[in-house]
């Protein structure tokens, strides 16, 4: 079953603590399949790191261009 953004989730111990991850940010994510697999791949405190950086994200536009910024651009030769 392959995950989805909102499926980001902190385990500690036996518990598994869930993190919704903002709305705009899961959006922008599923617009962005590398994007998504690189967070999807982070570490949970990497991806802690990210998500805290959203927090200060006011427009759609803006959460799109952090998002894509995620992943460096393969430029061909």
């Amino acid at each position: 079953m392959k995950k989805s953004a909102n499926d980001f989730q902190r385990k500690k111990g036996d518990n598994v603590i869930s993190s919704e991850l903002p709305m705009g940010f899961s959006m922008a994510l599923a617009k962005n399949t590398s994007a998504l697999a690189y967070f999807t791949n982070l570490t949970d405190d990497m991806k802690q790191s990210v998500v805290e950086q959203t927090h200060s994200i006011k427009s759609k536009g803006q959460m799109q261009q952090f998002v894509d910024s995620l992943v460096p651009r393969i430029q061909s030769f």
